[in-house]
């Protein structure tokens, strides 16, 4: 896990992302928050891109990033 997940707990990490959201807008990605019992999701979307990240209570991140065009998952940095 990169460094810098780790140095961060779960809820700084999903608020330094929400309070960044006007710098998404900016950029054209739309963004969506939902805090459930166990986990922070935010969904987000753009011209060519769909995703999401998962920040879980034990500071595990996952994030999934698709192509529009074809569904595939890409690794690319966006």
């Amino acid at each position: 896990m990169n460094d810098f997940y780790v140095a961060l707990t779960g809820e700084i990490f999903y608020l330094w992302i929400t309070l960044n959201a006007p710098s998404y807008d900016v950029d054209g990605v739309s963004v969506l928050y939902q805090e459930e019992q166990w986990r922070y999701v935010i969904y987000f979307e753009s011209q060519e891109r769909f995703g999401n990240v998962f920040i879980w209570n034990n500071n595990v991140v996952e994030e999934q990033i698709y192509n529009k065009s074809d569904g595939s998952e890409t690794a690319e940095k966006v």
